[in-house]
């Protein structure tokens, strides 16, 4: 029950910042698509705009407050480059960081799933924070925990951020958990 609430409370919020760049009918169907996965629904088939608006390409640039020339000179050192089938994911990740929610990519392996949040974090100016979910990854080694530090040349127990603290301590970090299908849920529980 609490989730489907958060759900629409999402697809709501979603609606509410997403009307804000186009009609509200094509806001909905959006909405309706990024929250709901409800792409193949008689209902969004139906009220889904014939032609798609000319501000659709750039609609993460918008959400994202961000001009071309500033994408081109945030994504000017990256090896990577901003396609057309990645745009739709931008778009689904800029609506996800204006709503302060999580954004999950789930593909197989090779989709780009990886290279997606590196041009993301170049678009955000945000620190990409990336742990490796091996299939032995526990929970302490993501979280954090006790370890030996030398300090004034003594070894000392102190607490040791893991990588979900440290992004966590950050204005603008992105917590990249890669591979996840590898571990087992109940290690990372």
């Amino acid at each position: 029950p609490i989730r489907r609430l958060q759900r629409f409370l999402d697809f709501a919020s979603a609606t509410e910042l997403l009307s804000a760049h186009m009609p509200l009918d094509e806001a909905l169907v959006r909405s309706a698509e990024l929250i709901f996965l409800v792409n193949d629904s008689e209902l969004i088939k139906k009220k889904r705009p014939a032609k798609a608006t000319a501000h659709r390409p750039a609609l993460w640039m918008k959400l994202l407050d961000l001009g071309a020339s500033e994408v081109k000179r945030r994504m000017q050192d990256s090896p990577y480059r901003i396609t057309a089938s990645i745009e739709k994911h931008l778009e689904t990740m800029a609506v996800c960081r204006c709503l302060g929610r999580p954004w999950a990519g789930i593909g197989p392996s090779g989709a780009g799933k990886t290279v997606l949040t590196a041009i993301f974090a170049a678009l955000t100016n945000a620190e990409r924070i990336r742990f490796n979910v091996s299939a032995g990854a526990q929970g302490r080694e993501l979280l954090g925990g006790y370890g030996p530090i030398e300090e004034n040349g003594e070894l000392r127990f102190r607490f040791i951020d893991g990588p979900a603290l440290e992004a966590g301590k950050k204005d603008q970090a992105l917590l990249l958990l890669d591979e996840c299908n590898l571990n087992q849920e109940a290690q990372l529980v």
